[in-house]
């Protein structure tokens, strides 16, 4: 591995963090022998409750495809004990950590693995599972402990509001307001339609909002239905951008949806249908500003609800980075 690290260097190829049974190339590593010591963080209350009977699969599926790897498998008791638990698999040097949830699992689990070198494996179970949508990780627990044998192993950003790390999106305005109002039971009754009917009961009422943003020193000032700062996300249409590359570029992607127009709507609703949680990815039917920052501090009349990853922080004035190449993840090898 040093006669590896001499030769990147003499080539002027970025090394990133050296981990301990990888293999490092550009960004990318693979794993030359399997994680000696995997630590598993379940929500318990993510799908729908079933937590024996995921964990069962699980412990299943990975004592078939990595045998030789030490298995902990550790349940959270309250909210914020997710990241707590991962603080601790830091400490205890933990090669991988997976979260067994939804997006404000991973959320959570990201706020203890910062910064570290131990590698974020994902298993989703939650109501959303946006990220791992995004990613093309599959739902199906087997599939899913398929790639954390087999997966690409990436050194990616994480964006931060405050003092809260976010791996996937920070949003502001309605789409936060949603995440403010729906509560956990009607989530996890109605699932990912809690949100569409949410939408509907309150599309007369869309609340817009004066915003006022900072942006590396320049001021703008926009009327905003919601804004939104992607590390990890996919905008289409003329934007063109794939969360498969922009999760590592240095950047935040940001949008500021000005109005809502009726086909933007309709989309809405017929992604909905057909279960496609990105609801974010058709951002040009709303009449978008698009920004490229690293830093933006955000202010708006009235104050408005700041989330991350789906996960409500607070509310306006808020300020938002990018902390570059923060997480090591591992995720399907051509995404």
């Amino acid at each position: 591995m040093q006669i590896l690290e001499k030769i990147l260097k003499r080539l002027k190829w970025p090394l990133g963090i050296a981990l301990p049974g990888y293999i490092f190339f550009q960004g990318y590593k693979k794993y030359k022998s399997r994680p000696s010591q995997v630590r598993i963080l379940v929500n318990p209350l993510a799908g729908e409750g079933e937590a024996k009977i995921t964990v069962k699969k699980i412990r299943k599926a990975l004592n078939k495809r990595m045998p030789e790897s030490k298995i902990d498998i550790i349940f959270s008791r309250t909210k914020g004990d997710l990241s707590t638990l991962a603080k601790e698999a830091v400490r205890d040097e933990c090669e991988m950590v997976v979260a067994v949830g939804g997006d404000g699992a991973i959320n959570e689990v990201i706020q203890g693995l910062a910064g570290s070198s131990v590698v974020l494996g994902i298993i989703p179970r939650g109501t959303g599972n946006v990220f791992a949508q995004e990613m093309k990780i599959p739902n199906n627990i087997d599939q899913a402990c398929k790639i954390l044998e087999t997966g690409e192993i990436r050194r990616v950003d994480l964006g931060k509001v405050s003092d809260r790390y976010f791996l996937w999106l920070a949003g502001i305005g309605v789409d936060a307001l949603v995440a403010q109002e729906l509560t956990s039971e009607a989530k996890d009754k109605l699932g990912i339609f809690s949100y569409f009917i949410f939408a509907l009961k309150h599309l007369k009422k869309i609340p817009y909002t004066k915003i006022n943003i900072n942006c590396e020193g320049v001021e703008s000032n926009f009327k905003s239905l919601c804004l939104f700062a992607g590390n990890a996300t996919s905008y289409d249409g003329k934007l063109n951008i794939k969360s498969v590359d922009s999760m590592d570029d240095g950047y935040l992607d940001v949008c500021i949806a000005q109005k809502v127009t009726p086909l933007g709507i309709i989309r809405q609703i017929l992604w909905f249908l057909i279960g496609r949680k990105t609801y974010y990815r058709d951002i040009q039917y709303f009449d978008v500003i698009y920004l490229r920052a690293k830093k933006l501090r955000i202010q708006s009349e009235p104050p408005v609800f700041v989330h991350t990853d789906g996960e409500v922080i607070g509310q306006t004035p808020c300020e938002c980075t990018i902390e570059p190449s923060s997480l090591s993840i591992i995720l399907p090898g051509k995404v």
